[in-house]
């Protein structure tokens, strides 16, 4: 089940975030989403490029690189929740596996156009993620959390010393 997920939900979320953002797998009353099939479709590509491209340096020569992200793809499956930010320590490495898969599929022309592509869709996703997170408004737990450090540091003495989850 974790599989499916990353790879027709996190996976267009991580490398195209603001394309894909709201779309949810399920509705509110846990039917499917018909909407989903727009995520899921490029998500399956997206993993089918990362597939082939993972499988064909494995079969030049795998390394060091190949293991650490086989163990690091079995924690993921494993973990209790999927999220797009627990990509982000292989993201140089699943860049790397996705245009890595891109070669030999077609001309260089189509192959060179889709790395272009793939190089906007990445650059507009950070600049949309570094624009929403300077603009918008912190959410509630973290605004509590700013106001309670305010708090100490004006309240309490500069010795003390708090723990927090944090």
């Amino acid at each position: 089940k974790r599989t499916l997920e990353y790879a027709l939900n996190r996976f267009p979320e991580f490398f195209l975030r603001p394309y894909f953002d709201g779309i949810n797998p399920h509705l509110a009353d846990h039917r499917v989403n018909p909407a989903f099939l727009f995520k899921a479709i490029p998500g399956l590509l997206l993993t089918l490029l990362l597939l082939r491209g993972f499988w064909q340096q494995c079969r030049r020569a795998p390394g060091l690189n190949e293991l650490y992200l086989a163990l690091y793809a079995l924690i993921l499956i494993a973990w209790q929740s999927g999220l797009p930010r627990y990509l982000l320590p292989v993201a140089p490495l699943l860049y790397y596996y996705l245009l890595n898969g891109g070669r030999g599929l077609s001309s260089p022309r189509v192959r060179h156009l889709a790395g272009l592509a793939l190089f906007i869709f990445t650059l507009a996703t950070a600049l949309e993620v570094q624009n929403t997170a300077r603009t918008s408004p912190l959410l509630p737990h973290w605004q509590a959390y700013y106001r309670a450090s305010q708090w100490a540091g004006a309240n309490l003495p500069g010795t003390a010393v708090i723990a927090c989850r944090k």
